[in-house]
């Protein structure tokens, strides 16, 4: 039987709002298959990630490269292009401290997938 896949951009409803956050959230290796206690104890801890802005969500779909086979290196790999995006001098600093909530949430999520990865 497999296992549910984890969205590690959740909530649903936040991350479906326009294409480019539902591009984002249906990559495949941003969908690690979890098991099932793992799963429960992460949405304990992590409530949900917040949707950067529009113009931080455009950046890092260009900027971002997932890691094919490595879902935690994928999600850090996320985080590391929000960063970069956010890092430039056009980015007004309430974008950068959005993105820096983000980030932290995608971090908070490391442990479990790491540990509750079911392959």
């Amino acid at each position: 039987m497999s296992q549910p896949k984890h969205h590690a951009l959740f909530d649903r409803r936040s991350w479906g709002t326009h294409k480019e956050s539902r591009g984002l959230r249906s990559m495949e290796w941003l969908q690690p298959p979890l098991e099932a206690d793992a799963h429960r104890e992460l949405h304990k801890v992590v409530p949900l990630i917040p949707v950067p802005s529009f113009h931080t969500l455009t950046g890092v779909i260009a900027e971002y490269e997932p890691l094919p086979g490595d879902y935690e290196g994928s999600v850090v790999s996320l985080m590391g292009a929000i960063y970069r995006v956010t890092s430039r001098p056009s980015t007004r600093p309430i974008e950068r401290q959005l993105a820096a909530v983000t980030i932290n949430a995608l971090e908070l999520q490391l442990p479990f997938i790491r540990e509750g990865l079911a392959l």
